[in-house]
């Protein structure tokens, strides 16, 4: 028995030391491969509802994906002077990703740069496609231009005089609104002569964001065109202004109205039937993907991540009218429903390519 007890000794101590030697030479798991916190920052292009929408997609992002994230909204529309200041304050070792809706690409090109040095960049609603940004989130502005060319058709079958309203003519998503407009309506005219042509845009009148501007415009118009036929208003603040200007000269549903976006007027007045139709974009799902765009790119998922053209993600635009303006008011009320009641988008929901009439 005293002859074994040393070679179960040696036999111990060679288990051991295997053992550990085992461990030292088969690695851990990583650290990276927990549940890692992004800190983002999500910067608007103005205060309305539409940016209010986009701030509750980010916040959705932001609880389903582990995003610390930081809101910058500012205190009105198309202020680009303002935002440039907003960007120029990220603290470029605290924040991990940056989204952003350009209000100047051109003027902020260099300042977008310095930040996608440091951080993930990713655009929505309005693209930067000069800068060193990864992704834009956002519908097809080209697209939905046409579509509101195929609405005043639609509601001037006739023809008529129309006027268009819009933010300004320098941002690129507006830029890119107004040549889809102007082509549906080319192709509109295609059988027309020059001297005579059915449809004609008298006039493009900017606001550069600023509501009662708008109001001002619409008065405008209606003073210059004693015979105008219809308004187009290119930005969300327009159907109300457009609204607005009608009735104060007692010509509500006698010149027709093409708006955009989702502006609680706007859609009662398609209830109503002083507005023909809006073009309604998704501000929520640009939120809601800028910011998991970000934690994907922060937390190495690119697989996770949808394959995009340029790193241009198109969601979703539809025209709204009276035959689905209440199913439309349903989904939206969801979406401004309280945080935990809030709508996940369904997987994949960003990627379409193509945009929804009726």
């Amino acid at each position: 028995m005293s002859a074994i007890r040393p070679w179960l000794w040696l036999l111990l101590l060679v288990s051991v030391g295997g053992a550990f030697w085992y461990r030292s030479t088969v690695p851990t798991k990583p650290e990276s491969t927990k549940k890692q916190v992004t800190r983002a920052v999500f910067v608007t292009g103005g205060d309305s509802n539409f940016w209010k929408l986009t701030v509750l997609g980010a916040e959705a992002a932001a609880k389903a994906h582990n995003v610390e994230l930081q809101v910058e909204m500012l205190t009105a529309a198309e202020q680009a002077d303002e935002q440039l200041k907003l960007l120029a304050k990220i603290d470029h070792d605290a924040i991990d990703g940056c989204a952003v809706s350009p209000l100047d690409a051109e003027k902020q090109t260099p300042l977008l740069n310095s930040l996608a040095k440091d951080m993930h960049l990713v655009t929505f609603d309005s693209d930067a496609s000069q800068s060193d940004r990864q992704y834009y989130v956002g519908t097809s502005n080209y697209n939905a231009g046409k579509f509101v060319g195929d609405m005043v058709r639609k509601a001037l079958p006739e023809g008529g005089k129309v006027c268009v309203l819009i933010a300004s003519l320098s941002k690129g998503n507006l830029q890119e609104r107004i040549e889809g407009y102007e082509k549906s309506m080319q192709n509109a005219q295609a059988d027309a002569t020059e001297t005579d042509p059915r449809w004609q845009t008298v006039a493009i009148l900017t606001d550069d964001g600023d509501p009662a501007k708008a109001e001002q415009n619409v008065l405008q118009a209606l003073q210059a065109n004693e015979d105008l036929d219809c308004f187009v208003g290119l930005n969300g603040w327009q159907g109300p202004a457009i609204l607005k200007g009608l009735a104060d000269k007692d010509l509500l549903n006698k010149v027709k109205i093409v708006a955009f976006d989702e502006d609680p007027e706007t859609l009662q007045g398609i209830v109503d039937g002083s507005v023909h139709a809006t073009i309604a974009q998704d501000p929520f799902n640009y939120g809601y993907e800028a910011i998991r765009i970000l934690a994907c790119l922060q937390n190495n998922k690119t697989s996770e991540l949808p394959s995009a053209k340029r790193g241009e993600i198109n969601v979703n635009c539809e025209v709204i009218r009276q035959a689905n303006v209440e199913e439309f008011k349903e989904r939206l009320e969801k979406r401004l429903s309280p945080a935990g009641e809030q709508e996940t988008p369904e997987e994949g929901e960003s990627e379409a390519t193509s945009s929804r009439t009726t």
